[in-house]
């Protein structure tokens, strides 16, 4: 067998043509003669074969060209080539179930819930029965005290509050003013930290609402302290001198004396001299220092929803102003704001005080509350310092008496950083009497506000109600701890 496409060929006869001779087959007629055999010349024929293989290359090369083609055209265009993705079918073929698998999974879809509705205003300045009601009974239950079903014609829906009054601290609040004969009163108490009430009691909230403010005393003490710790703590190392009684003011007494009775800043405080704060005032601050820390310790805001905010009245004199700065006229303050001030004594920071824990609708639904925020007022070196001159008002200052018994601290070994004021005011007409603190003065967890107003008879003063709600907190069985309190939920240390 050959290998090769091409076989050569038997050379064909090659026969004459004439007369009696078949040009086709070469053959000669019966009656022809046969013509002698010519020179047969060789030739090379393609077989099957190689016709087959021959159609095959011209196939590829066509194919190719046209490929080529195809792929210059493309980089002309500036494609990718003419390059196309396999076709897809609709249907689930195989190709597309590779695809489905290779793709990530889609994300579900998220549907946020509605947020809830916030809780009606008037619910908001809602007090607390013990405060809106007047002295909650000895036997008062703890859900009377802690929460209540609201109707019309407040809300036009039944709604349930929930306060974070302490019922069983609000109850040991009402018995000390009961047991004190006290006819006009408020005591709140408050968690320096975040700002929840503990306790909020009035005694006569319809005639001695707690929504309006009083004259503020010698709480404004407290602020001209913290403008001269801030603002001039050297005239805070210097004596004080001053004449007569430390309690009286003129305009003649605003400045130092070269001779008279000297003291110290701290004992100054201790026992609330009129005449040294209304000379450094004068002297160190003036009255737009005065003013502005005012504002910045939220005397001038109102401390809570259905609340009033504090006033100020008109800096026009000398004399105007070293009353402001000692206490002695032209500022005032509802009670709440006291207790805000004094909590600000436990780190600096002024707190959003909030009485209502939770409200919810018929279908048990929380309503959304305001969001509170506290902010930093006072350098935390100013409250320590604050603090640690103030626990002189229980030691040796005006609140002694209060916190001692048989000559022995009441709440010893716990410390209250506090401060008394007390003033004559026309509405309701009286002598007003205040006690802000906080305890233990080391490391606050509770504030106190406390404001009397005695009409005829005095039966006791602000400072021993406090000292003896202090007591009922941190001594309970007649042992004092400062760690025997804690505020449910609180986060103190």
């Amino acid at each position: 067998m050959r290998s090769s496409s091409f076989e050569r060929v038997r050379p064909a006869r090659r026969v004459p043509v004439g007369p009696g001779l078949s040009p086709r087959l070469g053959r000669a007629e019966p009656h022809a003669p046969l013509a002698p055999p010519a020179r047969l010349r060789h030739r090379r024929a393609m077989t099957r074969r190689g016709r087959v293989t021959l159609a095959l290359l011209l196939a590829l090369g066509f194919s190719g060209g046209w490929w080529t083609t195809r792929q210059v055209l493309g980089l002309v265009r500036g494609g990718d080539g003419g390059l196309e993705p396999p076709p897809v079918s609709s249907g689930p073929g195989v190709w597309n179930r590779e695809k489905a698998a290779r793709a990530p999974a889609p994300a579900p879809a998220v549907v946020e819930p509605l947020p809830p509705p916030p809780a009606p205003e008037q619910v908001l300045r809602l007090l607390p029965p013990s405060a809106r009601d007047g002295l909650p009974a000895p036997d008062a239950p703890t859900e009377t005290l802690r929460s209540e079903r609201l109707g019309a014609p407040l809300v036009e829906r039944p709604l349930e509050v929930e306060y974070t009054i302490d019922p069983e601290l609000t109850r040991a609040v009402a018995a000390i003013l009961r047991q004190g004969r006290v006819e006009l009163g408020h005591v709140i108490l408050m968690d320096p930290l975040d700002g929840r009430v503990l306790s909020y009691v009035s005694t006569a909230p319809e005639v001695f609402p707690p929504t309006r403010p009083y004259p503020m005393a010698s709480l404004m003490k407290v602020v001209t302290a913290a403008a001269l710790l801030e603002s001039a703590p050297q005239a805070i190392a210097r004596p004080c001198v001053f004449r007569g009684s430390p309690y009286t003011l003129s305009a003649a007494l605003l400045d130092p004396p070269r001779r008279g009775r000297v003291t110290s800043f701290e004992h100054a405080l201790a026992m609330s001299n009129n005449q040294c704060f209304a000379q450094l005032a004068v002297h160190e601050l003036g009255a737009l220092r005065v003013l502005d820390e005012l504002a910045a310790l939220g005397v001038l805001e109102s401390p809570g929803p259905g609340h009033a905010p504090g006033e100020v009245d008109p800096v026009v004199s000398r004399l105007d102003l070293g009353q402001l700065g000692s206490g002695l006229a032209g500022s005032r303050l509802p009670p709440l704001a006291a207790a805000r001030l004094a909590a600000a004594l436990a780190d600096g920071e002024l707190v959003a005080p909030r009485w209502i824990a939770r409200v919810s609708d018929a279908d048990g639904t929380d309503l959304a509350l305001p969001e509170l925020a506290a902010r930093r007022v006072l350098d935390p070196g100013v409250t320590r310092s604050l603090r640690r001159m103030l626990v002189e008002t229980t030691i040796s200052g005006t609140a002694r008496r209060a916190f001692h018994h048989k000559g022995r601290p009441l709440l010893e070994p716990v410390r209250v950083a506090g401060k008394t004021g007390s003033l004559s005011g026309p509405d309701p007409k009286g002598h007003y009497e205040w006690f802000i603190g906080v305890a233990p003065a080391s490391a606050p967890r509770v504030a106190v506000a406390t404001l009397l107003v005695h009409r005829d008879r005095k039966w006791t003063s602000a400072a021993q109600v406090s000292a003896e709600v202090l007591r009922a907190m941190f001594c309970p069985g007649g042992a004092c701890a400062a760690s025997a309190f804690a505020a449910a939920g609180a986060e103190h240390p």
